[in-house]
């Protein structure tokens, strides 16, 4: 996960049996809805529901809508080339 986050932006869904893993290095990107018994997940908030970001960073493991594992923050967050270079322009602004 480390060697791609910094090049990359990653949102990845996938299971290994009964659990859905989830992650997300990038801010805004992926969204959690829970309910009862399950967990939706979506790259934008769908109307009508309670919609939380995915944690950041981290790796989490889902089953029957709740959580059951929380990975380490590898801290790899992806910003856009064009957001990258604002950023570089705004802290090289800020130091002189």
């Amino acid at each position: 996960m480390c060697a791609l986050a910094p090049q990359s932006k990653v949102n990845l869904l996938f299971f290994v049996g009964e659990t859905l893993y989830a992650h997300t290095n990038m801010a805004g990107t992926l969204y959690l809805h829970q309910e009862p018994g399950r967990a939706l997940f979506a790259t934008v908030p769908l109307s009508g529901l309670d919609w939380q970001s995915l944690v950041f960073t981290t790796l989490t493991g889902w089953q029957y809508g709740a959580l059951r594992f929380t990975g380490t923050d590898h801290g790899q967050v992806y910003i856009p080339p064009a957001q990258a270079d604002l950023q570089y322009l705004i802290s090289s602004t800020a130091v002189l």
